[in-house]
């Protein structure tokens, strides 16, 4: 199945009466883009309801903060958010997300997002490397890697074979909250189609035990060869009311500058395999500083599970 596959002349009333065919196209493909859909914010709640996701987040994406970080890269073909893959720090992060393009002011071609199926990068590691993958455990380090203290008291930790770990980040955005942090597999099975995934980057925040960095350095070039390899890359020049549903555990994604803060908003609605545990959920208070605008993680609007502002 094509990845992305493009969907045109597909309606939201389309979306919700015949979810079924839309989530086996999803299953298969795991990145379907619709063009010109123009959703409302609670319409991108309700697909991705629809497509059997429950709640995890959903805010306005203006990448605030990454403008106000990188204002070298702030042409249209700069990389001004580098290839990520979504919160693994989070002992549950997202599965899916709802990507729904509804303010785009900046010129056409600016603000474009990369995509790179990571399932594609996995198949095409040589069986060493896959292996080594498929052994190894890492953990997000949520500091700065000056911190020397704190990673080396991590590396303790997960020789001990702890595989959560607290943490007190420095980020400002996180707003200096203890969390516990899930020591992950570098290689993975999809939760739902068992099909083999790297979910896992070349990135100098994710820490693994010193006895395999040597090891772990000739496999991430191979990783990170392949992501930079245009061939395995695809690059949505998006129109406002584009809508893109994609599937998290595989894809990691990138976005290319041209645009200043408010130019280009982004709805995002993303979506659980099954419910957050309520457990580690925590309630916000209705005058919690993260819910404004100028705190929340995406520098927009924070939404509740309906998609209505907060």
């Amino acid at each position: 199945m094509t990845y992305p596959l493009l969907i045109e002349d597909a309606s939201f009333e389309d979306l919700i009466d015949d979810p079924d065919h839309f989530v086996k196209l999803f299953r298969e493909s795991k990145l379907l883009i619709f063009p010109e859909l123009h959703l409302s914010e609670e319409q991108n709640s309700q697909v991705r309801e629809a497509f059997g996701y429950s709640y995890y987040g959903h805010h306005d994406e203006t990448h605030k903060y990454a403008l106000a970080q990188n204002v070298d890269l702030a042409g249209p073909r700069d990389q001004l958010v580098p290839w990520h893959l979504e919160n693994l720090d989070d002992p549950h992060p997202p599965d899916a997300v709802g990507w729904n393009m509804t303010k785009l002011d900046c010129p056409k071609g600016h603000g474009n997002t990369g995509f790179v199926n990571m399932m594609n990068v996995y198949s095409k590691l040589d069986q060493e490397h896959q292996d080594f993958y498929n052994d190894l455990s890492f953990m997000t380090f949520l500091n700065a890697r000056e911190d020397s203290d704190g990673i080396v008291e991590i590396y303790k930790k997960m020789a001990a074979g702890e595989t959560t770990i607290s943490q007190e980040p420095n980020k400002v955005f996180r707003h200096e909250r203890r969390t516990m942090t899930p020591v992950r597999k570098a290689a993975v099975p999809h939760p739902l189609t068992g099909e083999s995934t790297l979910r896992y980057m070349p990135e100098f925040n994710y820490l693994v035990s010193p006895e395999f960095h040597e090891q772990r350095n000739i496999a991430d070039a191979a990783v990170e060869e392949l992501i930079h390899d245009s061939d395995n890359q695809v690059w949505w020049e998006w129109t406002k009311g584009d809508y893109i549903f994609a599937d998290l555990v595989v894809t990691a994604h990138s976005v290319k500058g041209g645009f200043t803060d408010g130019d280009r908003i982004l709805d995002v609605a993303f979506g659980l395999i099954g419910e957050y545990p309520k457990h580690l959920r925590e309630e916000w208070a209705p005058d919690d500083p993260r819910l404004l605008p100028e705190n929340s993680v995406g520098g927009g609007v924070s939404r509740g599970t309906d998609g209505i502002a907060r």
